[in-house]
């Protein structure tokens, strides 16, 4: 899809599930402004020529068949400089809702610099959560916040370097080709992230990375998060009028995952549109005590 019919099918989704959910409305609104902003950082990305890291199919079938990220433990080369501008522009669409203070507060501090902005893209793309929080302790900005922009900020250039690292060279190589079919992970094989969902389309279930928007396909049906199987799992149908809206709740560990009849596979570009239009089973497995788990952390690599 084009970046018109991308927004396009955003702005239906929007739609219904603002006259569904009218409190939603607000929430809707920075959304539209996030991802509008992320469409333009898309396409900046997509005139790079080179993926900011580079692993060979082979060592990326190693690392894989260890249970490994593809993307763990690596170092990423890339300049910072174009999309530094996008980063403050983040901060400044979430300062036009509820965050203003702690948004105009994290503006103002990568603005002078007291974040480098090109550490902080490394350090999300490598998934290092903790010392991203540990930062923002530092420097007086709210951890969440700061997460959540960095990743926003290069979620991406995840999606490009996923596909040119496996997508694109995955069937001209056997033994990667292999690793990903082995895959059984509930976490991405490209950089670790739970997903986001998983998306049932006919007899096929794809778990959709939140981060870099990889889609993988395990066989064995247990707990994306635990491993748990049998008993410990149920799958829950969150509203009779909306069959293909499930979410699997696992009893051992206490976590969810939402579970989506699709026509089509969502784009990268509009999975977190796809998570808030179906927020309503959240909502509902928040109700009955579930929780999502901390990200696993490779950061010991």
């Amino acid at each position: 899809m084009n970046t018109e019919q991308l927004l396009n099918d955003a702005e239906d989704k929007w739609t219904e599930l603002e006259s569904r959910c009218p409190d939603l409305r607000l929430a809707i609104d920075l959304q539209r402004r996030l991802v509008s902003r992320s469409l333009k950082l898309g396409a900046t990305i997509a005139s790079y020529s080179l993926a900011p890291v580079m692993v060979t199919p082979t060592a990326a079938a190693t690392k894989l068949e260890k249970r490994l990220p593809v993307l763990a433990g690596e170092m990423f080369d890339f300049d910072a400089t174009s999309l530094k501008p996008f980063v403050l522009g983040f901060c400044e669409d979430f300062a036009t809702g509820r965050l203003d203070g702690p948004a105009n507060r994290l503006h103002g501090v990568l603005k002078r610099g007291e974040i480098e902005v090109g550490s902080l893209l490394s350090a999300s793309l490598a998934r290092h959560q903790t010392a991203i929080r540990t930062k923002a302790e530092h420097v007086g900005v709210a951890p969440d916040l700061l997460w959540l922009v960095a990743e926003l900020g290069v979620a991406p250039l995840a999606h490009r370097t996923q596909q040119r690292l496996l997508t694109d060279v995955a069937e001209s190589h056997q033994s990667l080709c292999s690793a990903l079919a082995h895959w059984q992970e509930g976490y991405c094989p490209a950089c670790g992230s739970w997903p986001t969902f998983a998306e049932t389309l006919g007899h096929s279930r794809t778990l959709r990375c939140s981060f870099c928007g990889f889609g993988w396909e395990p066989t064995m049906h247990r707990c994306t998060y635990c491993r748990e199987a049998g008993t410990s799992l149920l799958t829950a149908t969150h509203d009779p009028d909306r069959p293909s809206l499930r979410v699997d709740l696992c009893r051992s560990c206490g976590a969810y995952l939402k579970d989506i009849d699709v026509q089509r596979r969502t784009p990268f570009e509009l999975l977190a549109v796809m998570d808030l239009v179906t927020s309503d089973l959240d909502k509902g497995a928040a109700r009955r005590g579930y929780t999502r788990p901390s990200m696993p952390d490779f950061t010991t690599l």
